[in-house]
């Protein structure tokens, strides 16, 4: 009888076990996971690179900033920079080098030529980390290829800081061939630069892609400074114009905004 009741009692401890790793809902409570589904391959354009990810057994919730509850939280997107994983220690890195969202895309603008690495890391409420972290990380190539002309910002970058004073911008071009402003006929593809600060770059056909004076400059260079340039909230925005300042065919401006301090 005591053998029967032994065997009986090893049994149901068997089931409670597996009970407790199968859970209520009768599903394995297996970790959560990231993985990035795309893209998967070089980009063949400056510009825009929109990273895809696909989560499992995590809820992705809006509640960044309140308590943390453990099976839920949001993402990080992480670009040329690596996904803090110092537990206790919110994941953030310099400002424009990562993003917090709820989605599963995000998109990163202004990407120039070259190897971007880009990351994502699931995190709690409170931005920390999972125990143990989870993060996905892809590097990918971005190509400009022979086609439509393009221009980006490469620095600032979109969100960050910089000091006050001196503010230098710097840009990519790509299939457009710059030349020194100075009234010569237009021509395909041949043109120059304007920069512009705290006024949105001008798009209307035919009609010079200007600013009043003080808010932009014309040049065949591919970086400009700005001077003295006071604390606050700044718009910083390039425009490929013809030779003579109007807007291309089909308008070229990359726009980043930075925290003036």
């Amino acid at each position: 009888m005591k053998s029967g009741f032994f065997r009986i009692t090893n049994f149901m401890l068997v089931l409670l076990a597996l009970a407790l790793t199968i859970g209520p809902a009768g599903c394995s409570q297996a970790s959560p996971s990231i993985k990035i589904i795309g893209p998967s391959g070089p980009i063949f354009a400056i510009g825009d690179v929109t990273l895809s990810v696909d989560v499992s057994n995590f809820k992705i919730v809006d509640k960044q900033g309140q308590a943390n509850v453990k099976g839920e939280g949001h993402l990080h997107y992480f670009m040329d920079v690596a996904a803090p994983t110092a537990q206790g220690k919110p994941a953030v890195t310099e400002p424009g080098t990562y993003a917090h969202v709820t989605d599963t895309s995000y998109t990163w603008h202004n990407i120039g030529g070259g190897s971007h690495t880009f990351s994502v890391e699931l995190v709690n409420n409170d931005h920390t980390p999972l125990n143990p972290p989870v993060v996905a990380s892809v590097t990918l190539l971005v190509v400009p290829e022979i086609g439509q002309p393009g221009a980006v910002i490469l620095t600032p970058r979109d969100g960050g800081i910089v000091l006050a004073g001196d503010v230098s911008v710097t840009v990519q071009v790509d299939n457009f061939d710059l030349v020194n402003p100075g009234g010569q006929p237009n021509a395909a593809r041949q043109g120059h630069l304007n920069y512009f600060l705290d006024f949105a770059a001008p798009t209307t056909a035919g009609q010079p892609a200007v600013g009043p004076s003080g808010t932009y400059i014309s040049t065949a260079d591919t970086s400009y400074t700005w001077h003295s340039i006071l604390p606050g909230q700044h718009t910083l925005s390039i425009e490929l114009v013809n030779n003579d300042q109007t807007p291309l065919d089909t308008p070229v401006v990359a726009t980043v905004m930075v925290n003036v301090q």
